[in-house]
């Protein structure tokens, strides 16, 4: 719990906010199908290959080290203040950041396979299926980070109120792209819903970044500030 974890943790949740962006907008500004696509849109997409969808791979490996970093700094900072209030809560948060790398991990190993070629028009559909799947899924690793981490916050009063709703509120929204995956996997409405959940996620984890660093801070001139004079107590 010492003071450069939480500012590196700060920094983490900053660059993992931006590098989120900038691989949706790589991967978007390429074509990337979504679910309801047509086998055809997806054999067509992965055939061309393309820059975007190789650069994005190689930057989920980045992601994965800055998310448990950024988890790991709230644990400091939160704790920090109080340890009976930020119980285990942060630890809830840390360990649904490494089950998040592990879920996505299998998203973007299933496009790194899509990508080499070499398969069966079943073969791909079905590895496309399981991408769609896993990519879904993972909502429910966002929601546990979110919510955990916003009450750990909250009750230590690291984040303000409105953080904090604004993390349960996206919670509970991606808990529920998480638990209907069947319904959507050909595409709907509730795509829609996991989009602007994706999208409070992202605000959500770059305020927390600003938060972390303020914290940091804050901590850092309460530690160079002289400390104050306290009265010996003599025993009579």
């Amino acid at each position: 719990m010492n003071l450069s974890s939480i500012r590196v943790g700060g920094l983490a949740a900053l660059g993992f906010a931006g590098l989120v962006m900038v691989v949706n907008v790589i991967l978007g500004t390429a074509g990337m199908p979504q679910p309801g696509a047509t086998p055809g849109e997806v054999r067509e997409f992965f055939a061309a290959g393309g820059s975007g969808l190789t650069v994005s791979t190689a930057l989920a490996p980045i992601a994965w080290i800055l998310l448990p970093v950024f988890a790991a700094g709230v644990a400091a900072a939160s704790r920090r203040r109080s340890l009976v209030q930020a119980d285990a809560w942060p630890l809830v948060g840390l360990g649904a950041a490494i089950m998040q790398n592990c879920l996505f991990g299998g998203v973007v190993a299933t496009q790194a396979v899509l990508s080499a070629g070499g398969l069966s028009a079943d073969v791909e559909w079905g590895i496309w299926q399981l991408h769609t799947a896993l990519f879904s899924l993972n909502a429910v690793s966002l929601a546990i980070i979110m919510a955990s981490l916003s009450l750990a916050g909250v009750r230590t009063g690291l984040i303000r109120p409105w953080h904090a709703t604004l993390g349960f509120v996206s919670a509970g929204v991606m808990t529920v792209v998480s638990v209907t995956t069947p319904l959507h996997m050909d595409g709907g409405p509730l795509g829609m819903l996991g989009l602007a959940g994706f999208l409070a996620w992202v605000v959500w984890l770059a305020a927390y970044g600003v938060v972390l660093l303020r914290a940091a801070k804050d901590t850092a001139d309460t530690a160079d500030a002289p400390a104050a004079t306290e009265p010996v107590a003599v025993n009579a």
